[in-house]
């Protein structure tokens, strides 16, 4: 366990959770970064840079103290207690740059990762360290207290402390959006994790690089009403007009679709105080593409509204 390298204040021991935090699914998001190895990368190195890991977590852990904490039974808030986070360094024998030139192997992805456990803990990162010296950082966040704006916060905070020994100075916080969003008695139907039981669920890896999505960019006409899309609009469109384009040659006719994507709700308010707040703070969207819609160009897909 890595606990925060200062203890958390008596005034910040509990958090209460935001509606938005409420709402949010009981999972794990996980994420990997790799490493190649650099010119470093006998032991002595490979330990001396585990151990600046292991120093700048706690570090960053002071600014990130819920994280450290536990979930409370009644899940409407997090007891910041300081037990820290989960750390484990495992051993990998093969060489990090023929494993990812051979085809990353999207079965092995999930050994890069701490466990998935049902626990209080909020937070585990496992350190893979392959033979060549390279490393493969594994973590899993829970989504109760992070989507994606707070897991790039917390990334980028352990990265700059790691790199630079210091801390960017002041950060996004927690507190806020309980404060505005504070949680309520729901009732009614109640989101559940996904059942692990059921169909067969197969996970494809496609490769994009930036010459090919500025060829896709290039296809959309520039002259039409919307805003030019962004990278990430331009590679979901092909790829859901891929997916029904194949969709209609199975089953000899178009079918109607959605494409559900979250939209980080921070700067789209005239509340300040939120703007850069951490937790869960975003709604999912739904662009619906029905069955008798002739969309067969990518600049078509591009321009689908949201309901």
């Amino acid at each position: 366990m890595i606990k925060p390298s200062t203890p958390t204040p008596n005034h910040l021991k509990s958090l209460k959770l935001s509606l938005f935090d409420q709402v949010a699914l009981h999972i794990f998001v996980p994420i990997l970064f790799h490493y190649l190895p650099n010119c470093e990368c006998n032991n002595e190195g490979i330990t001396e840079r585990c151990d600046k890991l292991q120093k700048s977590l706690a570090e960053t852990l002071t600014k990130f103290y819920p994280l450290a904490g536990r979930l409370s039974k009644d899940n409407l808030s997090i007891h910041c207690n300081g037990e820290g986070v989960e750390y484990v360094e495992s051993k990998v024998n093969a060489d990090l740059a023929e494993f990812l030139h051979e085809g990353l192997k999207i079965e092995l992805l999930n050994d890069f990762l701490p466990t998935d456990l049902p626990s209080s803990l909020l937070l585990r990162i496992q350190v893979n360290i392959f033979s060549c010296g390279g490393l493969v950082i594994g973590i899993n966040i829970s989504h109760i207290i992070a989507a994606g704006f707070t897991l790039g916060s917390f990334v980028k905070e352990w990265a700059h402390i790691s790199q630079t020994g210091t801390s960017k100075g002041r950060l996004p916080s927690f507190g806020h959006l309980p404060l505005v969003f504070p949680p309520r008695v729901l009732s009614g139907h109640q989101v559940s994790p996904p059942s692990k039981i059921g169909p067969k669920i197969v996970t494809k890896r496609f490769v994009f690089d930036a010459l090919t999505i500025a060829k896709l960019k290039d296809t959309i006409n520039s002259s039409a009403t919307f805003t030019r899309p962004t990278r990430l609009v331009v590679v979901l469109s092909f790829i859901w007009k891929v997916l029904v384009g194949n969709s209609s040659a199975k089953h000899g006719h178009s079918r109607g679709s959605c494409l559900l994507f979250p939209i980080n709700l921070r700067g789209k308010s005239n509340l300040p105080s939120i703007e850069h707040a951490l937790g869960n703070f975003y709604v999912t969207e739904v662009a619906t593409l029905e069955a008798n819609q002739s969309r067969k160009e990518l600049n078509d897909v591009v321009n689908v509204k949201k309901q």
